[in-house]
């Protein structure tokens, strides 16, 4: 499950060094402002996807075996 976390966060991440490259290549204030919000808006969606994750890994550790009737198996 760690594996498929690191993937979560590369859309936010290069959304982000985008318009970080993008300042950096021609400095705005809109830019910056932009980057800004962009961050601010993207912390908060951090924190819930670690902390359901951290939720989750918790509850199959809890829960090692699945029912073959709840998988589809049958």
């Amino acid at each position: 499950m760690a594996h498929q976390r690191s993937f979560t966060f590369l859309m936010p991440i290069g959304l982000l060094l985008s318009q970080l490259g993008s300042l950096l290549t021609s400095p705005s204030i809109w830019k910056a402002v932009f980057l800004a919000v962009l961050a601010l808006l993207f912390l908060p969606v951090v924190v819930q996807v670690r902390r359901e994750t951290r939720r989750a890994e918790r509850f199959l550790a809890e829960h090692p075996e699945q029912p073959k009737d709840a998988a589809g198996l049958g």
